[in-house]
């Protein structure tokens, strides 16, 4: 084969192919050969004035390149020819390079087309590839002329084995000034990517101080010994042009010799290298990728790591995201050495300040520290260098303002890195004008949210094209994504957050995006009431879980800004979900402020106070709680609001329950359940069953099976967790009091696993206390007195209290424990309150299912059940 000589002018390639059947090919066939910088020859019948077979003689005979698409006609025949045009070019091709593609199917070939094809793969000893569409066929042309070039000017230089032996012992790595901590897991799959081979293109995104350099760079030097031809690192961010990358690359690598194209001349030097590349911050380049493709595909020992914010989007490409340090998730010391971030912002405080230590006394600080900065790494060393100054404990006090802090760092490193505003204002500036909007607004949101928020919050005039810019603020990691129960959320690091949260705050439409997401979330609510009260409430309570931050920070603009009817409408929804998912105290402390500013309806008023109460009764603030609720009642009769009567006299009748007389208590139950039906409200109505069943329980009211019966019935037609948990559990609490114990404890089964996978924590206490009763009894005090002391804890935690009208009933059976178990009782109550809730449940279906309390697994506990925690 001929070798082509480096011209002085751009090279030639001859396209051969029938001109109507083929004209999209030919198209792509001229993107290709101009992507390559060379100049497409494509003859076209009429163009001229010249006889057609002159003309394609012509051009064939100035080009350097063949280049023949086939499909289904052979092509005409001129004048006195015997062969057709087709076959004439491919004759005339004689030693020029050829490149041969095929179009498939072809299902009418013509058998003089097919004749000509056998002759040059099996005469000829040529090959050829085949093809679909256009597209595929641009990019076969676009790799195979890279790769040709590569093998035939004469110009680029071929190392010798010395130079060769030379380049593999260079040191082109960096030297590591400081220790590297941590990242053992990203280090372990990043090894075994390298080593798989597989993957030869392996762009590590994420946000400015996640790290991406010195892990790169880490596990660049662990896969030493895996390159023949060695490990180099190409640092670009002093590199803002694009075209400049190339050649970049060439100066690093030191290629010499070549005169032609930087990218020809880089292929060529690289096409026989075992080798790795490491492109450092290669983000504000991104139009560079179509090289970095070009130089993957004809280099087939090359394998490339490139950091980046943002992906490259090549089909070759594989990414690798790199994500925060893991923080811990205790405060205890013993357990704190296995926190990434703990050890890092350790072992850096360390270098600044020999005196400093990690001790129980400022473990809490230093873990929290570490949470707030969300594990960023670079963060971590930012407030590292601050303990030359302040303690942890000072510097947790500053952290609200944690830009502001972590202005210090070292001098040699780069700019952008000095300060973490730095880093993040590097990544913001690379951005075009409406993905700086879009960022900027998503800080609107506190704990991410739903595509469906940013639309309505983050696009108010809908001039922005979300779902693009969205995915171009993920590509470049300045949000992040995952999914939450199905469903894709989209949040920031809170370090990120803060950042664009400044910009908003600063910018004209900080008002407009904060109503916005202010009504978004106020209409989310309103749509939860009847969603709460439905088959659908534990979803329901997952999905207001998980947008329990921006709730909040809607209610709150609220409160700014003169809507307390708002926010009193609100709680009169939300007080379901802040009694079932342990928001009581937030709860209270909201309806309190709203009853502060003022201006609230009758009925608003009535709402707000109910409110206030149920949470304060829930707490066991009864001082608080009976003055609201009695308000609140006399102001719902007077608005002649039969459900707020009805919702008044639950926890009312709870409270006379233990202060006053039982059959006061059972008229006021009753009361309600007859409100509730007056309006119709079929959930109400069995809410209000189950509280009469509960109470007959505590006080032995006299109330008949057939109301139990009918509170069960009433609920599981409902299909509500929390109401079918808690008729099951009133039966099977009945039916133990009867002597019936393996019939309740088959009830109480199942009404645990409906209220601990209905996120209900309260009602599953009280389903695990009486267990607990049916467990002492059967003779196990032991396993009766743990699940006692976990339910007390649990309490505890939530910050709520057993139910006044049930203390005389639990009390005389822990007294009866007690006097059983003697010592024992003491070390079974410790062990209890040192369990989890899920650990308690796990224990209580676990014995109930049979099995020896001392060898319970939480997973045969909760095989069909809920695997979260309560700790």
């Amino acid at each position: 084969m001929s070798t082509i000589k480096t011209p002085d002018q751009r090279l030639r390639v001859f396209v051969s192919s029938t001109l109507q059947e083929l004209a999209p090919e030919r198209a792509a066939a001229r993107r290709a050969i101009e992507t390559m910088r060379l100049s497409p020859i494509l003859f076209e019948l009429g163009a001229r004035p010249h006889p057609p077979q002159d003309l394609y003689r012509a051009y064939l005979e100035q080009s350097q390149i063949f280049v023949g698409i086939y499909w289904q006609s052979y092509g005409w025949k001129g004048p006195g020819m015997s062969i057709s045009g087709l076959e004439d070019e491919y004759q005339l091709a004689a030693d020029k390079p050829k490149l041969l593609y095929i179009k498939t199917p072809a299902p009418d070939r013509q058998d003089t087309l097919d004749a000509l094809l056998d002759r040059i793969r099996n005469d000829e000893g040529l090959s050829y590839k085949q093809f679909i569409e256009p597209d595929e066929l641009q990019q076969l042309i676009e790799n195979d002329l890279a790769l040709l070039l590569t093998e035939h000017f004469e110009s680029v230089h071929l190392p010798t084995e010395n130079e060769k032996n030379q380049r593999r012992n260079a040191a082109s790595l960096p030297t590591r000034l400081d220790s590297f901590v941590g990242r053992e897991v990203e280090l372990l799959e990043l090894s075994q990517i390298l080593a798989n081979g597989s993957d030869r293109l392996i762009t590590m995104t994420g946000p400015g101080g996640i790290g991406k350099t010195r892990l790169a760079l880490e596990a660049a030097r662990r896969a030493n010994d895996t390159y023949e031809d060695g490990i180099y690192y190409v640092p670009l961010s002093s590199v803002t042009q694009p075209e400049v990358v190339i050649p970049t690359i060439v100066q690093a690598l030191d290629v010499k010799g070549s005169t032609v194209d930087p990218l020809i001349a880089l292929m060529g030097f690289l096409s026989d290298r075992h080798l790795l590349l490491v492109l450092d911050n290669f983000e504000q380049v991104l139009p560079a990728s179509t090289d970095i493709a070009r130089l993957a595909e004809a280099c087939p020992n090359l394998t490339l790591v490139i950091t980046s914010r943002s992906t490259l989007n090549l089909r070759a490409e594989r990414e690798y995201q790199v994500v925060a340090m893991n923080v811990p998730e205790t405060d205890e010391l013993e357990g704190l050495a296995r926190s990434d971030a703990i050890r890092l912002f350790v072992d850096r405080a360390t270098a600044i300040n020999q005196d400093f230590t990690l001790s129980s006394s400022n473990a809490k600080a230093i873990a929290e520290i570490c949470r707030q900065l969300d594990g960023l790494p670079l963060a971590l060393e930012l407030a590292a260098a601050r303990t030359r100054l302040l303690g942890p404990d000072a510097m947790l006090d500053r952290l609200h303002h944690s830009l502001n802090l972590l202005t210090s760092g070292s001098r040699d490193v780069p700019q952008r890195h000095q300060t973490l505003r730095s880093a993040i204002d590097w990544s913001y500036k690379l951005l075009s004008k409406p993905e700086q909007t879009l960022f900027t607004r998503m800080a609107a949101f506190q704990g991410g949210c739903t595509l469906e928020a940013a639309e309505a919050v983050c696009n108010p005039r809908g001039d922005l094209d979300l779902l693009e810019l969205m995915t171009s603020l993920l590509e470049k990691s300045l949000i992040k994504h995952e999914l939450r129960s199905g469903e894709p959320r989209f949040s920031m690091l809170k370090t990120i957050w803060e950042y664009a949260n400044e910009l908003l705050n600063e910018g004209g439409d900080n008002d407009l995006i904060r109503s916005a997401h202010s009504d978004f979330f106020l209409t989310l609510i309103s749509a939860a009431h009847d969603g709460l009260r439905s088959a659908g409430q534990v979803a329901w309570l997952g999905r207001l879980e998980r947008d329990c931050d921006n709730l909040r920070t809607a209610l709150r603009w609220c409160l700014d800004h003169d809507q307390a009817e708002a926010v009193a409408e609100a709680g009169w929804t939300l007080w379901l979900f802040w009694w079932l998912n342990a928001h009581l105290a937030e709860g209270k402390q909201l309806m309190d402020e709203t009853l502060e500013r003022g201006g609230l309806s009758g009925v608003g008023l009535a709402k707000a106070r109910a409110v206030k109460g149920c949470m304060a009764f829930w707490q066991g603030d009864y001082p608080d709680a009976l003055p609201l609720l009695a308000a609140a009642l006399e102001s719902f009769h007077e608005h002649h609001d039969l459900a707020g009567v009805a919702l008044c006299q639950l926890p009312l009748g709870f409270v006379e329950g233990t202060t006053g007389s039982p059959e006061a208590t059972r008229e006021r139950l009753e009361q309600s359940v007859a409100s509730f039906k007056q309006v119709h409200d079929e959930w109400g109505t069995a809410l209000a069953m189950n509280a009469l069943c509960w109470t007959a329980v505590a006080l032995d009211l006299g109330v008949g099976d057939e109301v139990f019966e009918e509170a069960l019935a009433r609920a599981e037609k409902l299909g509500t967790e929390l109401d079918v948990g808690m008729a099951l559990r009133n039966l099977g609490t009945r039916r133990a009091d009867e002597g019936h114990n393996d019939e309740a404890k088959g009830l109480l089964v199942k009404a645990l696993r409906r209220l601990w996978r209905g996120y209900v924590h309260g009602g599953s206490s009280y389903t695990l206390e009486a267990l607990a009763e049916i467990a002492a009894k059967e003779g196990n005090p032991d396993l009766a007195v743990r699940l006692f002391a976990a339910t007390d804890a649990i309490r505890e935690k939530m910050n709520s209290r057993i139910v006044p009208m049930f203390v005389p009933r639990f009390e005389d059976f822990l007294n009866g424990l007690r006097s059983e178990m003697g010592a024992g009782f003491e070390l079974a109550w410790d062990a209890g309150r040192r369990l989890s809730m899920n650990d308690a449940v796990g224990l209580a279906l676990a014995w109930a299912d049979g099995k020896r309390s001392d060898a319970i697994s939480v997973e045969a506990g909760l095989r069909n059940g809920r695997t979260s925690t309560l700790t």
